[in-house]
């Protein structure tokens, strides 16, 4: 009658299991009838008056046997890539007041002008009709170094959904050094509810990457929204880790100041990331400093066992492809360049049109279908556990940068670590041992 779905991931010790389905997005957990539970999944039919059948089947970790998982795929896809909503990532400033090594911005331009402003609104109001919602992430450069930009373009365009009934939402990316109050309530006011700030790990190696004094910039901003701001439902931070052999080696201290500071904090999510060659730079100065495995990324955060707010791993697991792939994304750039990806800002095939002083937006329909039909699948998604998060479609970018290599991205590989980290965080469904939820 049943049979295990191929969309669950399994991480098993003597200890407990954790099972993640990517399609239904359940995280299941039991410490108690292990081997019990594990052969159910594996063998459903042994135990057809199992009182954990009904449980499972609705968690989608065990299925009809006639069911074809894999053939909805396609459909997923299609939904996702030709979503009506229309997301804007806005560059309202490619200017930045740090200079990492590993940035891959060149910094080309200044504040968007008026005149880009306009062009974009006017826009907006000939097309916002045919989305039903409209989403927004402020980037870079340094975002906040344009605080005047993202105020005016916001009211204008909170009034135009008001008025069109379409729900706004917005977030945004910034190095956190001018994320001060009276900053951060121009934000609440504009319903950014969702910021990325990045961190370098621990004082001597954050300001070695970003300039001396940054991280104290960072914390004070941090701990101030930490004191002033009650509300765990209004705002979600989440501090983005960029790791190197350097930051190995004093991670533990890290970690400590990480929980001392945030500990039980939900407003404060926490992931980590390999610094890579994002600058794809031959001469890159961090080169030596590059970690050789995601094992010798998580072992140390995974072994320390802090009590941090790991959440955040759950959207990077849960959906692993990038909204450059989507037909009704765009980014805009501060000059009114239109383009799909963040990072390949100069590269031509990445430039698909540019906004017009009339409100009309130019776009090379043959470019653009070049990011929007990315989809490669190859012999080894067949029969991917992670389908349903990836639909082979992960990094568009990398069609062009890396053709010929499979397009998995961090947590393809990472899986058994981030598990780990989210049980950490109790992010995992206790298995009801009775049968029910």
């Amino acid at each position: 009658m049943y049979k295990k779905s191929v969309f669950n991931i399994i991480s098993k010790d003597a200890k407990r299991i954790l099972i993640f389905n990517t399609k239904t997005k359940r995280y299941l957990k039991s410490i108690k009838d292990i081997e019990v539970i594990s052969d159910l999944i594996e063998c459903p039919d042994k135990y057809p008056d199992h009182p954990l059948i009904p449980f499972l089947l609705d968690a989608g970790v065990i299925v009809n046997q006639a069911c074809d998982e894999m053939q909805h795929i396609g459909a997923w896809r299609n939904e996702y890539i030709y979503s009506p909503k229309l997301e804007l990532c806005i560059l309202p400033t490619e200017q930045c007041n740090l200079r990492c090594p590993y940035c891959y911005e060149d910094f080309k331009h200044g504040a968007m002008s008026k005149e880009t402003q306009d062009a974009l609104i006017s826009w907006l109001r000939k097309n916002l009709r045919n989305y039903t919602e409209l989403s927004v992430s402020w980037f870079g450069g340094e975002p906040l170094l344009a605080k005047e930009v993202i105020a005016s373009l916001s009211q204008r365009m909170l009034d135009m959904c008001h008025q069109a009934r379409k729900p706004f939402s917005a977030s945004i990316t910034t190095n956190g050094t001018l994320l001060d109050l009276d900053t951060f309530a121009m934000l609440q006011k504009y319903r950014v509810t969702g910021i990325q700030v990045t961190l370098d790990g621990p004082k001597e190696t954050h300001d070695k990457v970003k300039g001396i004094g940054s991280y104290d910039k960072v914390i004070s901003n941090l701990l101030a929204i930490r004191d002033r701001v009650k509300s765990s439902h209004s705002i979600y931070i989440s501090v983005r880790t960029n790791v190197t052999k350097d930051t190995l080696s004093v991670m533990d201290k890290y970690l400590d100041e990480l929980t001392k500071l945030f500990a039980n904090d939900c407003k404060f999510g926490f992931y980590f990331r390999p610094v890579g060659n994002w600058k794809m730079d031959e001469q890159f100065s961090l080169s030596s400093s590059l970690l050789d495995s995601l094992f010798e990324l998580y072992k140390p955060i995974i072994e320390h066992q802090a009590p941090l707010n790991y959440n955040a791993y759950c959207n990077l697991l849960e959906n692993q492809i990038c909204a450059t792939a989507k037909r009704n994304q765009y980014v805009i750039r501060a000059d009114g360049t239109v383009c799909k990806c963040t990072m390949l800002l100069d590269d031509e095939r990445n430039h698909i049109g540019k906004l017009c002083k009339s409100g009309e937006m130019k776009l090379d329909e043959g470019r653009l279908q070049e990011w929007v039909n990315s989809f490669k699948k190859v012999e080894k998604c067949g029969r991917c556990s992670f389908a349903p998060s990836c639909m082979s479609i992960m990094c568009p970018a990398k069609k062009f940068t890396s053709p010929e290599k499979p397009r998995c991205g961090y947590e393809s590989g990472s899986i058994p670590y981030i598990m780990e980290l989210l049980d950490q965080s109790d992010v995992f469904e206790i298995i009801p041992l009775g049968g029910k939820a």
